[in-house]
């Protein structure tokens, strides 16, 4: 007597079965798509320094290095004839305390080397050269106590102690003495990262990452805990940056939540249509100041403000490929040629923090930009 009842409710058990499963697949998708982030380390490389990241004055003595740009104070430059010492200038040590995170990032571009001979880009010989050291050192350091740091020919096979890093000929240092590995270097243009990992008690770790590929990693129980980066500069010609904004780590322009607004978006195609409350990010590159910006809500008035997330070109660039063989060659083969620094041709939008998709990309060029007559062109993955 119920068969006509169940023939009438057969075609709704069988849908709402659909959008259980439907909803158990998203669910799924959700929980694959957190342990993607974790497994990237993305909320670590999401944490940025604003524009209070300065060099330690105590280190800047103008005898020894100086200054270069007196606005932002970021750009320091090695300035003493003799080239007899080296200088350890150390980034200042309250901005890195006042992040509590377990995992610190942060960048130096590389912007003039020591020239070895008649081309710049011939590769520097540990015999003729005193390179730039790139990395952490240990807390306790005193430079009153340990002077300028080494000096004549032992600043090119040795190191200050307490350092944990690399110098520009890939030889790697571990407390301050080099170890038997080492990565073929970096030069000028380069962007040298230093990833401060202390999640694990035993085994805290300093890692280079050289424009966005993984190069080294130190750990073990002689690496401390609250290190502070540095870098030490040794000739004539050596010029460094120390960079704001999010770290470069491979991984294209990370976006995340505080970037993503509510506000009305106007589309400048045909027919110009404008719809409000949409839910989107907007991001600017500064050509003049080769920086990316995007807009976030201000906090003093009820409008927005420009925020820099990134500098350089390549902060955009993405390790990943479609190809995963020839990625894994790429990064394997990072270890042993030095990385190509010139402009990508792709900018990446790595939106796997917010939780969101892209359904729609809009550009904005410049006069000057658009008087180039380049194409652009957009796709997802």
């Amino acid at each position: 007597g119920d068969a006509p009842k169940f023939n009438a409710l057969e075609p709704w058990i069988l849908e709402t079965d659909k959008q259980i499963k439907r909803v158990i697949e998203v669910g799924d998708d959700y929980s694959k798509l957190n342990q993607r982030i974790i497994a990237a380390s993305l909320n670590h490389y999401s944490m940025q320094f604003g524009d209070n990241l300065y060099w330690n004055e105590d280190d800047l003595d103008g005898k020894v290095v100086e200054i270069r740009d007196l606005v932002e104070k970021r750009t320091i430059e090695y300035c003493k004839k003799d080239q007899d010492i080296g200088k350890v200038v150390r980034v200042l040590a309250s901005v890195m305390q006042a992040q509590e995170a377990k995992v610190l990032n942060i960048d130096f571009t590389i912007l003039s080397v020591c020239k070895s001979g008649d081309d710049e880009d011939d590769t520097a010989s540990d015999q003729f050269t005193a390179p730039i050291y790139v990395g952490a050192i240990s807390s306790k350091y005193m430079p009153e106590k340990e002077g300028e740091t080494l000096r004549g020919h032992e600043r090119r096979t040795n190191c200050v102690e307490g350092f944990f890093g690399c110098d520009e000929n890939g030889n790697f240092y571990m407390n301050g003495h080099r170890t038997e590995d080492k990565f073929a270097g970096f030069k000028k243009g380069s962007t040298v990262g230093v990833e401060m990992d202390y999640t694990d008690d035993v085994k805290k770790t300093v890692a280079i990452i050289l424009d966005g590929y993984r190069v080294g990693s130190l750990s073990g129980r002689e690496v401390e805990e609250n290190l502070v980066p540095c870098v030490i500069m040794n000739g004539m010609m050596q010029v460094v940056k120390v960079n704001i904004g999010r770290p470069r780590r491979g991984t294209g322009l990370l976006v995340i939540d505080r970037d993503v607004i509510s506000k009305s978006y106007k589309s400048y195609l045909p027919p110009y249509k404008r719809e409000a409350d949409c839910t989107i990010v907007d991001l600017e590159y500064n050509t003049g100041k080769d920086r990316w910006f995007t807009k976030v809500k201000s906090e003093d008035t009820e409008g927005f403000r420009q925020e820099c997330i990134y500098e350089g070109w390549n902060a955009a660039l993405s390790t990943r490929q479609r190809d995963r063989q020839s990625e894994f060659l790429n990064k394997v083969n990072a270890q042993k040629r030095m990385v190509d620094s010139r402009r990508t041709s792709t900018w990446c939008f790595n939106c796997t923090a917010t939780g969101k998709f892209i359904e729609g990309v809009q550009i904005i060029r410049g006069k000057r930009v658009a008087s180039q007559l380049a194409w652009m062109s957009f796709y997802t993955d």
